[in-house]
């Protein structure tokens, strides 16, 4: 596997999807600590303040912290990503699915977006435009979808191979 040093989009990219899992899973935390450890990732991500410290490289966030993710730590949470989008596979599923009932889709659509809206205003700092422009009604559900979309691909064989081609060449970016 290949080494990413990881630019600020990258990493906003992925703090964007660690949001996502955070939005399906209610316990989106802990099931990012747990995978770490399953994965043998416990040195670099040992517990929830290293987490903490990792997303706030994220240039959007609210605590922004000036430090950047080593490539390690990027291949350390491009694989914990690729782990759990398998194991939320059926619900990204159900998401992305064109055969659900409408209204069961919308009522799952509905509780997905209250839910990442209401995580991504608790977490970025909404002063900075490119935060801003998350919340731009026309765009936020074009990003939710296109995130969806992208932890579907992270998904299975050859999940951390795709997640890492989709980031390091910006294929599936959130719109501006």
């Amino acid at each position: 596997m290949t080494s990413l040093i990881l630019t600020s989009s990258e990493v906003e990219q992925l703090d964007l999807l660690l949001i996502a899992v955070e939005a399906l899973d209610l316990n989106g935390r802990e099931s990012i600590l747990w995978a770490s450890y399953h994965l043998g990732f416990a040195e670099i991500i040992p517990n929830k303040v290293v987490l903490w410290k990792l997303r706030c490289c994220n240039p959007m966030r609210y605590r922004k912290s000036y430090g950047i993710l080593t490539s390690r730590e990027g291949d350390a949470l491009i694989e914990i990503l690729s782990f759990l989008a398998e194991r939320l596979y059926p619900i990204l599923h159900q998401l992305l699915s064109s055969t659900e009932p409408t209204e069961i889709k919308l009522q799952r659509w509905s509780f997905f977006h209250t839910r990442f809206t209401h995580l991504l205003k608790k977490n970025m700092n909404l002063r900075r435009m490119r935060a801003k422009s998350l919340f731009k009604d026309i765009i936020i559900p074009n990003n939710e979808r296109r995130l969806l979309i992208v932890l579907g691909l992270a998904a299975g064989d050859g999940g951390i191979q795709r997640l890492h081609a989709i980031i390091s060449n910006k294929v599936y970016t959130y719109a501006q």
